[in-house]
């Protein structure tokens, strides 16, 4: 994952869906990740990030803007940024998802399709 970690070949997807409850098929389970609810997000004018928040511009983890500069050629613009940094105690037991990073989602300005800009690792 880690050689397609930046828009246009993000490896992670994002789709938006109405609420469903949580499945009890654990095929598809990642068992070193336990369960916590996600719901919403915090939405700030400063430097106060949580584990999911919205602001204007995100916090990179890495300050170089190839991460970045495809998606504002394409429309796209910050929206939400999800940080292993601010995880609940005790969510993983093992090694974060991200490499202790964060996801960086984007929002096309014409469609509102928000997709997967980016993420980064420490």
């Amino acid at each position: 994952m880690i050689d397609n970690n930046i828009y246009p070949n993000c490896s992670v997807k994002v789709f938006s869906h109405l609420f469903s409850e949580e499945s009890d098929n654990t095929e598809c389970t990642i068992n070193h990740i336990n369960n916590t609810p996600i719901k919403g997000y915090s939405k700030v004018e400063s430097d106060e990030f949580n584990f999911i928040t919205k602001s204007e511009h995100p916090k990179l983890i890495q300050d170089e803007s190839y991460y970045f500069e495809n998606l504002e050629k394409d429309n796209y613009t910050f929206f939400i940024q999800i940080d292993e940094d601010y995880y609940s105690e005790n969510l993983i037991d093992g090694n974060y998802i991200f490499g202790y990073g964060a996801l960086y989602l984007y929002r096309h300005n014409e469609t509102g399709k928000i997709i997967a800009g980016f993420w980064q690792y420490s």
